[in-house]
């Protein structure tokens, strides 16, 4: 836990009470209160759809609640819109980044709706404010570097910065390890640190029970649109927090769904041999790299992102030509084959990004279920009618079977959380029945329950036969669910062990190149 020396006004920093906020009839935020002091780290936490998100743009300024009141420093406080709340010191740092990659970190800090006041860019004043700030809290970042050619790390920070620079005294972070490495998460551990030893507070909202207990001094728990709890982080622990948070008792929904007993493991599905690949800079990212995963298996690819993972799956599914090697599924050489033909081969695809890569977001949930199926007869007529009631019917079905809420097959997927986003990619790519899941960063930044149903379903497509590639960061998900452990660095295997045999110390080693 973090401590400071920061003496507590009379008054909480934020306080927010009665909060209510409802979409179409649907009660997100139900007679919420909650404070916020400077010098400390409170943790929001819940399940996707519990209220968290609402709740914190209702203090960013992003919604209005429907009732219910919102003070800074003891004075009432109203926001029209994000402007209103960054005047007042509310700073938000969201999950996906709102930096301009072409321009450089400085001009990012100073540009956007309200990134400045006056009609004058002072460019002078702002370099050495900025300095100013990254001097104070040890940020190392060339301000004139385009934000295009930093590190995740680096573009976090930079987010932080002009929160910072804009005058923020509340931090709200949202899942701000969800994207960086190990190193990078203790980075930003130690900013936040600085942070709340000169005063300011901060929000954070995060799945991962270990770095609430180790960074934060309070805990707030939603669950469905309600507060569940308030605890002293010092005073809880991991298994209660969990079971607070899904409303049951933690031996019902553990964290990870422990492996079941090995299936009879078939022949080989995946074969990839000899696969070289370069970045877009030309810097090697696979070498000559070889995997074989059998059907009935999970395999798990462990390893620090940027190691050749994203150009292994990308490679896979025909979005990028090797330089030489070779993928052959099910027998079939699919090296340089179209996303088109990878689907009809038999592979399953869970992209890192479901936002970005995995769903249309302005599509409803019954279009983006359909994507690949479009052209299949019980859809589509010979002559390219499509059936509407045959659409809609398979995409309430696959809602129920996958546990997709709210049960709206016509609802827009931009309005659903990440879990739900997470379960409509799975209902479309497993309804095909494929011979090869490829499932990367599946259950990043998820809660407790939804991580535990995407396992169970990619554990189940194991017992079917398929082989099945796990690719996390995260070692506790791969140990719980994979059969066979391999670890990536500089684009080739380095180490390799089954489960009756995992050694967490030696896979740790491979993972941080010191074995």
């Amino acid at each position: 836990m973090m401590t400071t020396d920061v003496k507590k006004a009379d008054v909480p920093l934020v306080e927010m009470q009665h909060i209510c906020k409802s979409f179409l009839g649907n009660r997100a935020n139900d007679d919420i209160s909650i404070h916020v002091d400077r010098g400390e780290i409170c943790a929001l936490l819940g399940e996707n759809g519990a209220g968290k998100s609402t709740l914190m743009n209702i203090l960013f300024g992003l919604y209005g609640q429907d009732s219910g009141s919102i003070f800074i420093n003891g004075k009432a406080v109203s926001f029209a819109n994000p402007g209103d709340a960054i005047k007042e010191g509310i700073g938000m740092i969201h999950q996906h980044f709102t930096l301009i990659p072409g321009l450089s970190a400085l001009k990012n800090l100073m540009t956007g709706p309200y990134g400045h006041t006056g009609f004058l860019l002072n460019f002078q004043k702002a370099r050495k404010d900025v300095r100013s700030l990254m001097e104070k809290y040890h940020f190392d970042i060339d301000p004139d570097a385009l934000v295009g050619t930093l590190s995740i790390g680096q573009k976090q920070k930079v987010e932080i910065l002009k929160a910072l620079y804009r005058g923020a005294e509340l931090l709200i972070m949202d899942e701000p390890t969800a994207v960086l490495s190990p190193a990078e998460a203790e980075s930003l551990f130690s900013t936040l640190h600085g942070l709340v030893n000169d005063g300011l507070a901060i929000i954070l909202i995060s799945h991962k029970m270990k770095e609430i207990i180790g960074v934060t001094d309070r805990v707030y728990v939603l669950r469905r649109g309600k507060l569940a709890a308030e605890l002293k982080t010092a005073e809880t622990s991991a298994e209660e927090l969990a079971a607070l948070m899904i409303g049951k008792a933690q031996d019902d929904a553990p964290v990870f769904v422990p492996a079941p007993e090995a299936v009879q493991k078939k022949e080989v599905v995946l074969h990839i041999s000899g696969l070289c690949a370069v970045s877009g800079t030309g810097a090697k990212r696979l070498d000559d790299f070889c995997l074989d995963a059998a059907g009935g298996e999970i395999l798990g690819i462990a390893g620090v992102s940027g190691n050749g993972q994203t150009e292994l799956c990308d490679i896979l599914f025909g979005l990028a030509v090797p330089e030489k090697g070779s993928v052959v599924v099910n027998g079939k050489n699919v090296t340089f084959g179209r996303p088109w033909d990878v689907i009809k081969s038999g592979m399953a695809r869970i992209p890192e990004d479901r936002i970005g890569t995995g769903l249309l977001m302005e599509l409803s949930v019954e279009e983006n279920i359909l994507l690949g199926r479009q052209r299949n007869p019980e859809f589509c007529s010979p002559r390219g009618i499509l059936n509407k009631k045959a659409i809609t019917c398979s995409a309430d079905a696959l809602m129920n079977e996958f546990d997709v809420y709210p049960r709206s097959s016509r609802g827009v997927v931009r309005s659903f959380s990440g879990g739900n986003l997470q379960k409509v990619i799975l209902a479309r790519e497993l309804e095909r029945t494929p011979v090869l899941v490829v499932a990367s960063q599946p259950t990043r930044g998820l809660d407790i329950g939804a991580a535990a149903f995407i396992h169970r379903r990619l554990t189940s497509e194991k017992q079917r036969g398929a082989a099945v590639l796990v690719i996390s960061d995260d070692l506790d998900e791969l140990f719980a669910v994979s059969d066979r452990i391999v670890v990536i660095s500089g684009g080739k295997i380095i180490g390799e062990q089954s489960r009756s045999s995992f050694d967490r110390n030696r896979i740790g080693l491979w993972i941080s190149g010191v074995a």
